[in-house]
């Protein structure tokens, strides 16, 4: 149980500076508009919620989908766990409709949806291991 406390923490702190990096993501609120505490404080609890589905997901799927891919993961050099986190942030949003992640435009750059949904994982996953190598 306090493993599970421990990674609810981390992640929500995680998903909080994604929100606020990537101007694709968003938990209720219009896409591209302008951070302000006054919005972000009115969708706090889908914050929680993204959160604890995330943790969920992270300890209960996760798993299943790394022992069922592991030979696939030889074949690709580890690339397969990346697209596994990649899924798993697609479901994050099924299950938690609020919460929004658009094409990415990136410098007059427009990134489609698999593309914008690799770079949030990639930005996700680098944040996580550095608020976990510090912690």
């Amino acid at each position: 149980m306090k493993k599970f406390l421990k990674r609810f923490i981390f992640t929500t702190i995680v998903m909080f500076a994604v929100d606020w990096f990537m101007p694709n993501v968003s938990f209720g609120y219009p896409v591209g508009s302008q951070f302000s505490w006054q919005i972000f404080l009115n969708f706090i609890p889908t914050l929680l919620l993204a959160s604890l589905v995330f943790t969920l997901l992270h300890s209960i799927v996760r798993p299943i989908l790394k022992i069922l891919a592991f030979p696939f993961n030889l074949l690709t050099f580890g690339f397969l766990y990346f697209l596994i986190d990649v899924f798993l942030l697609w479901l994050l949003i099924f299950f938690v409709p609020s919460l929004q992640i658009t094409p990415l435009n990136v410098f007059g750059f427009h990134f489609n949806y698999l593309m914008s949904f690799l770079i949030t994982a990639f930005i996700f996953n680098f944040i996580q291991n550095l608020v976990f190598a510090i912690f």
